[in-house]
């Protein structure tokens, strides 16, 4: 089957209309993956803070718990 240079052209606009569809769709994607990329970083952040908080909160009552642990010690041998 020959092709005429008109159907070779037609042929090659659907083809970019698809491809042209096809780039759109991906585009919306990688906004979306874009966005919820920027949400887990946000949320990391969150995350990495809350434990830090978690850390600083745990040192400060160990040490209140050794400090009690001395006064208890204390008031047991007086």
């Amino acid at each position: 089957m020959e092709y005429s240079d008109k159907d070779i052209i037609l042929e090659l606009q659907e083809d970019n209309k698809l491809l042209s569809s096809k780039i759109d769709v991906y585009k919306e994607e990688m906004s979306e993956l874009k966005q919820k990329l920027e949400y887990a970083k946000k949320f990391f952040t969150l995350y990495e803070n809350i434990m830090e908080q978690s850390r600083n909160e745990t040192k400060e009552l160990t040490i209140k718990v050794k400090e009690l642990e001395e006064e208890i010690r204390r008031l047991k041998n007086e």
